[in-house]
């Protein structure tokens, strides 16, 4: 999961991004979303660096990044019949978070 938010990180550190690289790191992004979900706080990141240099590239980027984790998550849920969700939400629900 963290190589592949470092390698979202060199690619978005290029100068010119356009659609296809845009989209490339889209699904990297997701990959690495899917793959660890504390990834969530390095793609932030990404995806606000691009937008603080480029806003329109920022936007896109944002919004084809969240359309595919949706699309994944719409996948996800169709092949596992539904359980996809219960199996990584809800039973974490009942976990309780113990203090020291």
């Amino acid at each position: 999961a963290i190589g592949l938010v470092v390698l979202a990180a060199a690619i978005a550190q290029t100068r010119r991004m356009r659609g296809r690289r845009v989209l490339l790191l889209s699904v990297i992004l997701t990959a690495a979303l899917y793959t660890r979900l504390l990834t969530v706080f390095f793609s932030a990141w990404i995806v606000l660096f691009v937008l603080v240099r480029h806003r329109k590239t920022g936007i896109a980027l944002a919004l084809t990044t969240a359309t595919a984790c949706g699309l994944q998550l719409v996948i996800l849920q169709l092949t596992s019949k539904g359980y996809y969700w219960i199996y990584t939400v809800a039973i974490l629900q009942g976990h309780h978070l113990t203090t020291g």
